[in-house]
């Protein structure tokens, strides 16, 4: 579920014009109920848990390697594609995503040393279009051996922590 109401990312990008919040649009409601469910705000006030992250992300280190994260957080609470900002409206996203990581106000998913569900990251595509290649069942199938040998070595390679240093 979006973190910020429709009314929260709309105001946003009134307050700021030139930000990445004037790209933000609704996600329609049947894809909002197909996201993957990422689990509870870290820093819940309902359930009195106040768990802190396990590491604060600097806004100007962490940038590369909470990349996917970023991707995440402006799909679901936004509905922007990473690929659609500028590099400024990117770093200027990546500072409100540090301040609510950091904060404890996003789904325990995000700080997880497992890294992101690959199904989540899966329903944030990279870019708006969507590629059409004739295929035939043995490509497809051949093309999903692929698909789940680099997610494979790319997890082994991250070490399975997120360190990036599996070898």
């Amino acid at each position: 579920e979006n973190l910020n109401s429709e009314d929260d990312s709309q105001s946003s990008s009134k307050k700021h014009p030139n930000s990445f919040c004037s790209k933000a649009k609704k996600l329609d409601s049947k894809t909002r109920g197909q996201l993957i469910p990422l689990g509870n705000i870290l820093k819940s006030t309902g359930n009195n848990t106040h768990q802190n992250p396990p590491t604060p992300l600097d806004p100007e280190t962490s940038y590369f390697s909470h990349n996917p994260h970023l991707r995440l957080y402006l799909y679901r609470t936004y509905g922007i594609h990473f690929e659609d900002l500028t590099s400024d409206e990117a770093r200027e996203a990546f500072v409100e995503f540090t301040a609510k990581y950091n904060a404890g106000e996003l789904e325990e998913a995000y700080y997880s040393p497992g890294g992101l569900p690959q199904e989540a990251m899966d329903q944030c595509q990279r870019t708006q279009h969507r590629w059409k290649f004739r295929t035939n069942k043995v490509e497809e199938r051949s093309l999903e051996v692929v698909r789940a040998g680099v997610r494979k070595q790319t997890e082994y390679d991250a070490g399975g922590d997120g360190s990036g240093g599996g070898v």
